[in-house]
């Protein structure tokens, strides 16, 4: 009988095997998509012709059940989906992207180093008297044998320092992520004659990004620069080494919707029911209630050795009708529960108006401010860094309401001197005819250029505004403001000019104010 040949009898074993075991490759991570409050991730997974399963492993074991969705290749069927969660120690091909790995492969790095300087160590213990030269160069040996272990020993304490810094890491970090050892493991049956490929898609709330911007002024040229950054970071205990990253405005899963609208009706209450209720006897007065106790919010942090990743680049922009999108165009390695990663997303000019505004009834002092419309695209708020001529000023949020003008503080401008003088009062009665109460107010301030060039200047008076018919308001501001209530702020009047070199300017309000004699008025000064 003659015998088979090798490659043959593989071949039929391979037709005998089963074409489930055939279908289990592992899946890879297609895309992430990070959003303010989320993130969507999507698998693919190729399946061998025959296959009867897929089987998607690794998966984060928070995911967001009710948001799987399987988008399976043309001409292939899918069945019931099963989700289990299963330990790590059961899934072997489960790589742990994470703090904790991360700091286990540097504490292999220091423990290596560690053997490396015990043996340089142990051979310098081992010279002997029969290996050191004889004469005059002994001592010169001596010597750099004393400086040499001295280096070493002192090279081995500050890793021993390190090691137990690391330690004491590594600890908190598998504290931290104790409920991470397991995975959600995805299992469905297929239906396929030529295999293909089966895509996941799901949600998680252990990632996102979020916006943070720094805003450049150069107060030479009056140019404005506008940097979007990002700060990704995600807690879903999986593995995100080398993956495509894409991230966008949109909320994902928002909840609510505009509320219902209540009818506005007008009646009027029964005469009987009116009187039932005046009779009514007054409840009893409560007690106050003791006050809440305080609760101290602990921020808690964990340091991981090395420095802070930053990554600069130009991601490609995708502008939406709803949401805009960044995609980033490197691979990225973003570890679970790791310290965040920060991304550029690019810088453009914006036109804006730099002038100095003075409100002398707050604050003695001017302000270097930048006025600004909001500028073209999506600009989620978020964190702004403020800085002028390389300098970071301040830190306020960035956000945009509506048509209104952003003004950006950008610190004080010692550039200008402001002198706010004595307020002067008067009053007095109107005579008993009219029986009327006056009251006149006068006000002035003097703001000095000191520069050499000049200086566009805006300075707030705050007037008063009456709120009755009887209460009347003569008004006389020098020089003469502009027009109007300055951005519709009822009584706020705006001086705006440009100051000249080493000039000082005065500015003077004086108003005339009346009631009734018997009239208790707020605001009455």
């Amino acid at each position: 009988m003659p015998q088979a040949k090798p490659l043959q009898s593989l071949l039929a074993l391979s037709a005998l095997a089963s074409p489930a075991l055939l279908a289990q490759a592992a899946d890879t991570l297609r895309q992430v998509t990070l959003h303010p409050q989320g993130a969507t991730i999507e698998r693919a997974l190729a399946l061998a012709p025959q296959a009867r399963e897929a089987r998607f492993s690794c998966l984060s074991p928070e995911l967001v059940a009710d948001s799987l969705q399987l988008l399976p290749a043309a001409d292939m069927g899918v069945g019931e989906v099963r989700l289990e969660l299963k330990p790590a120690e059961l899934l072997p091909e489960c790589e742990r992207g994470s703090k904790v790995r991360e700091l286990e492969h540097q504490s292999r790095q220091l423990q290596a180093e560690s053997e490396a300087l015990a043996v340089s160590l142990n051979f310098l213990k081992q010279l002997t008297g029969k290996d050191l030269p004889p004469g005059g160069k002994l001592s010169e040996t001596l010597e750099t044998l004393r400086r040499q272990t001295l280096d070493q020993l002192q090279r081995q304490q500050a890793l021993k320092e390190r090691m137990e810094a690391l330690d004491r890491q590594l600890a908190q970090a598998r504290e931290q992520e104790g409920d991470q050892r397991q995975y959600q493991v995805l299992t469905v049956p297929v239906d396929t004659v030529q295999g293909g490929e089966l895509r996941l898609r799901y949600r998680s709330e252990q990632a996102g990004w979020t916006p943070l911007y720094r805003a450049r002024l150069d107060t030479t040229t009056g140019q404005l620069s506008l940097e979007r950054r990002a700060e990704v970071s995600q807690s879903t205990g999986e593995d995100w080494s080398n993956v495509p990253l894409r991230l966008s405005t949109e909320l994902g899963r928002t909840q609510g919707g505009p509320g219902y609208l209540s009818p506005w009706l007008l009646d009027i209450r029964p005469k009987e029911e009116l009187a039932r209720r005046e009779a009514r006897p007054l409840p009893a007065p409560m007690a106050a209630a003791a006050p809440a106790p305080a609760v101290q919010m602990l921020k808690e942090s964990v340091t991981v050795a090395g420095s802070r990743a930053r990554t600069d680049f130009r991601p490609e922009v995708f502008v939406g009708e709803f949401a805009t999108e960044y995609a980033i165009p490197t691979r990225q390695r973003l570890l679970s529960g790791a310290q965040p990663l920060q991304l550029s997303l690019g810088k453009e000019a914006v036109e804006t108006a730099v002038y100095s505004r003075v409100q002398p009834q707050v604050d003695s002092a001017a302000f270097l401010i930048a006025e600004l419309a909001r500028p073209a695209g999506s600009w989620p708020r978020g964190k702004l860094q403020l800085y002028r001529d390389g300098l970071l000023v301040g830190e306020t949020q960035l956000f945009f309401s509506g048509e209104q003008k952003a003004d950006w503080v950008f610190g004080r401008d010692d550039r200008l001197r402001v002198r706010r003088l004595p307020e002067r009062l008067d009053g007095a009665n109107a005579g008993l005819i009219s029986q009327r109460q006056e009251r006149q107010v006068e006000r002035a301030y003097e703001v000095e250029n000191r520069t050499d060039k000049p200086l566009p200047l805006l300075v707030l008076e705050a007037s008063p505004v009456s709120q009755h018919a009887d209460i009347r308001i003569e008004a006389l501001l020098s020089p003469e403001p502009q027009a109007g209530d300055w951005r519709e702020q009822r009584g706020i009047r705006a001086w705006r000019q440009t100051l000249a070199p080493k000039q000082t300017q005065r500015f003077s309000a004086r108003y005339k104010l009346s009631a009734p004699a018997d009239a208790q008025v707020t605001g009455w000064r």
